[in-house]
């Protein structure tokens, strides 16, 4: 007996061997959201392949810690866990290797204030480095944070977080929130932190450390056992999340988030409420909700939505795939994608996608791109929509690790 699908907007089924209308099994790098002909300009709903390619070039030595962009110049600004920072021009056809933070290391980088803060640097990736000011004649300038430049601040702690797929989960998560300041999480002798840094203009925006607000070592206790994953802006306060399971094996605890409203000096707000996965790894603000991934580190990814109070919804489970790293998810109008990895039919670093770019369009689990990448455990580290590309085709770019 035939079967007919009519349309696959809905994506994966939840089941292999019982599916609703709209749904199939599996697919790689096949996207309904894209016309079916280069030279058509509406979304298709067909099974539409996805094609990719590599700009990279030499510079790109180790895993690839984030991707960012600023409203000061036209560059797309890359960091490496090898501490280098690569900048790429406006038509990613030009690589430029900027220089080596201190140390050799980095976890975590953020624009902030015409300054690119690059998070665990130093010899003994304690510290911040940062590069700037960008509107003006930009240096890479190391111990800014235990140096004078932001107030001669305590010095960092490199703790050790879970590896998932051979890649350690960043310790340093910073975000900018709606105050003004740059936030940035730590952990300490059992205990997660938040830091923060704030600067003002002297002779160029962001040159020197603030003085109504300054920057700040333990601007915020969190729970004992807490370690924090990721920070995101929610309303007024910070969506913060974290783990108790730091082993990859045995189940320690359950992951989970607290609100804090920077106001307050004293505590967070609400929480810890715990979500049901030991991991929760990065939180996203689409259109005023926050999107949380959580799962396990041996397979399993959990997308939820914050519906506020102490209570999530559920969006979608996949059974193969482990919860993205902070600086692997990213949206564009209703769609979120997130990176990880696929093992059939191929074994390749991939993006997968949650809704399309229309919000009429039913929402559905695709994988969108497959990555050239090698080795028998790829997967995606960082990605961003970093181009105003054309919306009938967004350009997402992707960074992998191959292992």
């Amino acid at each position: 007996m035939k079967l007919p699908i009519n349309q696959i907007f809905k994506g994966w089924s939840a089941s292999q061997y019982f599916g609703t209308e709209g749904t199939f099994n599996a697919s790689t790098a096949v996207d309904p959201d894209l016309p079916i002909l280069s030279t058509d300009t509406r979304t298709s709903g067909f099974c539409v392949p996805v094609g990719s390619a590599v700009f990279s070039g030499a510079n790109v030595t180790s895993q690839v810690v984030r991707i960012l962009n600023n409203p000061k110049n036209t560059l797309t600004y890359v960091v490496l866990s090898n501490g280098r920072l690569i900048s790429y021009n406006s038509s990613l056809a030009s690589e430029t290797l900027i220089g080596t933070v201190a140390g050799g290391t980095a976890t975590w980088a953020e624009y902030y204030n015409n300054y690119i803060y690059i998070f665990g640097t130093g010899a003994s990736t304690d510290d911040v480095s940062r590069y700037g000011p960008l509107n003006n004649s930009p240096t890479l300038v190391d111990n800014a944070w235990k140096g004078a430049t932001l107030g001669t601040q305590t010095a960092l702690t490199n703790t050790t977080y879970p590896t998932l797929r051979s890649v350690s989960m960043p310790n340093h998560v910073a975000h900018v929130h709606g105050d003004n300041s740059l936030y940035f999480l730590d952990f300490i002798n059992g205990q997660g932190l938040v830091h923060r840094i704030n600067t003002k203009k002297v002779t160029d925006e962001g040159d020197t450390n603030g003085t109504t607000v300054v920057s700040a070592y333990n601007a915020l206790d969190l729970p004992f056992g807490f370690y924090p994953t990721s920070i995101e802006s929610f309303s007024k306060s910070l969506f913060i999340t974290g783990i108790y399971t730091v082993d990859t094996t045995v189940n320690q605890g359950k992951s989970a988030f607290v609100l804090w409203d920077p106001t307050d000096t004293v505590s967070f707000y609400l929480g810890p409420i715990f979500f049901t996965d030991p991991l929760a790894t990065a939180c996203l603000n689409v259109n005023g909700a926050i999107y949380v991934w959580t799962g396990n580190a041996q397979n399993g990814v959990r997308l939820l939505k914050y519906i506020g109070g102490e209570s999530v919804s559920e969006i979608v489970f996949q059974e193969e795939g482990l919860p993205p790293f902070a600086g692997a998810v990213d949206a564009l109008g209703s769609r979120i994608v997130w990176g990880g990895f696929t093992t059939n039919p191929a074994v390749a670093g991939c993006v997968w996608a949650w809704g399309s770019k229309d919000s009429r369009i039913p929402a559905g689990l695709h994988n969108v791109m497959k990555t050239t990448s090698t080795g028998t455990s790829p997967t995606v580290s960082a990605l961003k929509y970093v181009l105003q590309a054309s919306n009938i085709a967004p350009r997402l770019i992707p960074a992998w690790v191959s292992q």
